[in-house]
């Protein structure tokens, strides 16, 4: 059973949609799960496209972290390979095993909603099951 399975979460159809909030929180607790580690992550996308979609670690949290983390916490995050500057290999390390799946496509589509004059973001997910 792969994480989201165990969160009850299911495909629509091929795809799998998540906001900006859902999918940043489902990616900082799948690292806690894995790693032991609640590290400060974020997933966004790039601007002007709508297939760049990355995760990144807060540079403030990932130096605060190297100062207070026992050695074995230091370890296990750099054993599941996240850094603080390769946000797409953070992407795929994450999103491949958060999926179980080494074929994923990425899509984002940001809009600015109007009642809040906020920025939203949709994130769609095509896994590929072999």
């Amino acid at each position: 059973m792969n994480f989201l399975e165990k969160k009850n979460i299911k495909p629509a159809g091929v795809y799998y949609q998540f906001t900006e909030e859902e999918i940043t929180k489902l990616v900082v607790d799948f690292v806690a799960e894995q790693t032991g580690a609640k590290l400060d992550l974020m997933v966004s996308c790039l601007d002007d496209t709508n297939f760049d979609v990355y995760v990144q670690w807060d540079e403030e949290d990932k130096e605060r972290f190297e100062e207070t983390a026992s050695e074995e916490l230091q370890k296990a995050v750099r054993d599941f390979g996240l850094t603080e500057s390769e946000d797409f290999m953070n992407r795929d390390t994450i999103f491949e095993r958060m999926f179980k799946s080494e074929s994923i496509g990425y899509e984002c589509n940001t809009w600015v909603e109007e009642s809040t004059n906020k920025v939203e973001s949709q994130f769609t997910f095509y896994v590929t099951y072999k």
